[in-house]
């Protein structure tokens, strides 16, 4: 049995609590939050948590494992913390905010230890099961536009993740971040041909970026943005030609068309679902879940770790490059 400790209770770390505590092999939760008035909400509603301001103010010895889900520009200073306690670690996307904190992260020796980040949509049925349509057509395929798209900024936002681009960099590793995830997940690392980030509300951070990739036998595009009017639930989509047919795979659905658009077949993802024991959000973040808490009692193998990230953060490296 596992002593969790989960630092940062905002909108994340509630997810992530409600999840360890139905789900998990749990000994004890404790929470880490700064806000005096959600701590004295916790320990009234649930006294059987472990509620403190600090981590350090614990004996981080008995812990077995941690979830961060604070802002980003602390997971840095958090992960170091962390890392030298042998704590295995659940770090909410994007795992640091600049690619050298990475860099220096892999200085480290933690080749025997747990560092898993939250790209969740490795998880989403409709895109797990992608992968293996992607590995039957790969031969076929002519090019792909992968997109990211909300109406979370559609004026200039007040907070960090939208004042400076040193605390976030804005969508890119917001949303941006997944998208980019799940594309090198189905197709493969790219080459970066070019790419363009722009400003539409905020001052200080990208709004939106699009960036080409290339492949050995086919191209491909991303578009992402958070400032589209007009979107109810963000959308994570991949629409994919191929010599006889076309393909669109979003968190629904997969739908197979000829090559005049006509639908072949549509694959639901409610029938496509891996059973869980308790869906807060959507499947994949209990699933998520469970493969970090199967690493750490047997030893099992693990999606997202950190040299994924590494991957991950060196593309928005090359896309902020290229932009420039």
């Amino acid at each position: 049995m596992l002593n969790v400790l989960v630092i940062g209770f905002g909108k994340m770390g509630m997810l992530h609590t409600s999840i360890v505590n139905t789900v998990g092999n749990i000994k004890s939760i404790t929470i880490v939050e700064t806000n005096s008035i959600v701590r004295k909400y916790l320990k009234n509603v649930c006294p059987h948590f472990i509620v403190v301001k600090d981590y350090n103010s614990i004996d981080l010895k008995k812990i077995d494992c941690a979830i961060i889900s604070t802002p980003t520009y602390s997971h840095y200073d958090i992960i170091k913390d962390l890392i030298n306690y042998n704590i295995n670690l659940f770090v909410e996307k994007p795992l640091v905010s600049q690619y050298d904190q990475i860099q220096d992260l892999l200085s480290f020796r933690i080749e025997d230890k747990i560092i898993m980040v939250g790209n969740c949509f490795r998880f989403s049925d409709s895109f797990e099961l992608a992968q293996n349509i992607i590995k039957k057509e790969k031969n076929t395929i002519l090019n792909f536009e992968a997109s990211f798209y909300s109406s979370d900024v559609l004026k200039q936002n007040n907070g960090w993740r939208y004042k400076n681009v040193n605390l976030g960099q804005g969508v890119i590793l917001d949303l941006g971040i997944h998208v980019i995830d799940i594309v090198r997940h189905i197709f493969g690392d790219p080459i970066i041909i070019k790419s363009s980030l722009k400003s539409i509300y905020s001052n200080d951070i990208d709004d939106e970026f699009n960036c080409i990739l290339k492949y050995e036998n086919f191209n491909g595009k991303i578009s992402c943005s958070w400032s589209v009017p007009g979107i109810r639930k963000p959308d994570l989509a991949i629409k994919i030609v191929c010599i006889d047919k076309k393909i669109i795979i979003d968190e629904e659905q997969i739908t197979f068309f000829t090559k005049d658009n006509k639908v072949i077949s549509k694959h639901y993802s409610n029938h496509m679902k891996k059973s869980v024991e308790y869906d807060l959000a959507g499947s994949m973040y209990t699933k998520q879940f469970l493969e970090f808490q199967n690493a750490i009692l047997n030893n099992g193998s693990y999606r997202n770790n950190i040299f994924e990230a590494e991957k991950n953060h060196k593309i928005i490296n090359e896309i902020i490059n290229k932009s420039k």
